[in-house]
């Protein structure tokens, strides 16, 4: 049987940005294995050697940032799909997905928890001021990361018009996999340390 574990990296601190309607409670399987890998998980992003930001929290990456590595995966970005046509988009393919799997309750779980973060006004209004200043567009040592069936991220990686390129890679799953299998996104961050 193929070891699926994350590779063990001595105590480098990496910080998690949520996205919209994201928080701590949905994240909880990948802080958990981050922390098996061996990561230190913070709060603040200034400060952390490694930053995960997902889809809104991308927009949360602070540009003074002492970050070795930052994740940006799914990317909210696909014009000219405004973002209720891509949280209505990615709702129904994964309630799809989650049926055929029998998976619901993993889905009902988490749309709750989506509808008790959506209503932190003030993680909205930072993202919303981080989507407006386009810092996310200029970040050294950053790793795009489109899953094949995310909803929110163009497929079309030269149409994001970013300042500094950042490596680009592909993971299966959909918009949400780190949340639920985070194994290949702590791979990738910590080969890159």
């Amino acid at each position: 049987m193929a070891n699926t574990s994350s590779p063990k990296v001595n105590g480098h601190t990496v910080c998690v940005l949520y996205g919209l309607a994201e928080g701590p409670r949905i994240g909880t399987t990948l802080t958990s294995k981050l922390t098996d890998a061996g990561f230190n998980v913070v709060r603040s992003p200034e400060n952390a050697e490694c930053i995960i930001a997902h889809s809104g929290g991308c927009f949360l990456v602070p540009s003074s940032n002492s970050a070795k590595v930052i994740l940006l995966i799914g990317l909210p970005y696909w014009p000219p799909k405004n973002t209720l046509t891509t949280m209505r988009q990615k709702n129904v393919h994964e309630f799809k997905y989650r049926r055929t799997h029998k998976e619901l309750r993993t889905w009902s779980k988490r749309l709750f928890w989506n509808s008790v973060y959506l209503f932190n006004i003030s993680a909205l209004h930072k993202m919303l001021a981080g989507r407006a200043n386009k810092a996310y567009f200029a970040l050294p040592n950053a790793v795009l990361i489109r899953n094949e069936s995310d909803f929110g991220c163009t497929p079309d990686i030269a149409s994001i018009p970013f300042i500094q390129q950042p490596e680009y890679a592909q993971m299966p799953g959909m918009h949400d996999d780190c949340w639920d299998n985070p194994e290949p996104y702590i791979t990738l961050l910590s080969n890159r340390l």
